[in-house]
């Protein structure tokens, strides 16, 4: 388990310090970018414990995430830059969390998938 949430204009979502499986959740997270990639536009990046879950719209033409909470106490628009970097810091610290952990090297080895494909998107989109 390790903390992770969305954070924007100092609003925290699900809430600052949240625990969740980070693991899993951050591939699910990279499959959305992997999609918006391959054009699509709308999807979620759902939480694992808890009825958690930003839904999205993604504009392509300005490179905008619009996300909103199940609840509507989220409204954030957010660029596929800020999405992107925030996703490689949350990875980051993953690796560094299993590293200390003495992970399996697999893990380790999908972690640094995960970065290169973010790398990537940033790489195609800007």
């Amino acid at each position: 388990m390790f903390e992770v949430w969305w954070e924007h204009d100092g609003i925290s979502y699900p809430e600052q310090g949240w625990v969740d499986f980070g693991y899993v959740i951050l591939g699910w997270w990279v499959s959305n970018i992997i999609r918006i990639s391959m054009g699509e536009e709308q999807g979620n990046f759902s939480f694992m414990d808890g009825p958690f879950s930003l839904n999205f719209q993604y504009q392509k033409d300005n490179r905008v995430f619009y996300l909103t909470s199940e609840d509507n106490l989220v409204n954030w628009s957010v660029s596929l830059k800020e999405v992107i970097d925030a996703l490689l810091l949350f990875s980051r610290s993953l690796q560094v969390e299993l590293s200390n952990a003495n992970a399996l090297k697999k893990e380790q080895v999908i972690l640094q998938k995960y970065v290169s494909v973010l790398m990537d998107a940033l790489k195609q989109h800007f």
